[in-house]
C-alpha cells in the first residue's frame, strides 16, 4: 500500500542525500575556505543534499504514523524537516555541519526507537 511505497520512497531519497551529505563534508575537509567560497561545489549539489534528505524526512515520518509506532517519532521526523528546511534559508545553508548534524541526529534519534520497537 502507500505505507510502504512510503518507507521504499523515503529510504531511497535519505539514502541518497547522505550520500551526497558525506561527499560533501569530505569536500569540505579537503579545503574549507574553497568550499565554503562556493567555488569548486555546484550548488545543485547542495541542493539536491537538501531536498533529498528533506524528502527522507518527510516520507520516513508520514509512514511512521501510519504504523505501531509512538507518534511522536513520526511527528519528530515531520516537524524537524520543517525546522531543518527553515534554518538552512535563514542561515543560508552556510551551517552545513550544523545542517548535516541536525539532519542525521534526529534520523538517529527515530531508528533507535524503531529499533527498540522491533
Amino acid at each position: 500500500g502507500l505505507t510502504g511505497w512510503l518507507w521504499i520512497l523515503g529510504a531511497v531519497a535519505f539514502a541518497a542525500g547522505s550520500a551526497i551529505g558525506v561527499w560533501l563534508v569530505y569536500r569540505q575537509t579537503l579545503d574549507p575556505a574553497a568550499f565554503w567560497e562556493g567555488t569548486e561545489i555546484p550548488k545543485v549539489i547542495g541542493y539536491s543534499f537538501l531536498a533529498l534528505t528533506l524528502a527522507g524526512m518527510l516520507f520516513l515520518g508520514i509512514a511512521m504514523l501510519q504504523v505501531n509506532l509512538p507518534g511522536w517519532v513520526g511527528y519528530l521526523l515531520v516537524g524537524s524537516g520543517g525546522i531543518l528546511l527553515v534554518a538552512t534559508l535563514i542561515t543560508r545553508a552556510e551551517s552545513g555541519f550544523f545542517i548535516t548534524v541536525f539532519a542525521y541526529l534526529v534520523t538517529f534519534i527515530a531508528g533507535i526507537v524503531i529499533w527498540r520497537q522491533g
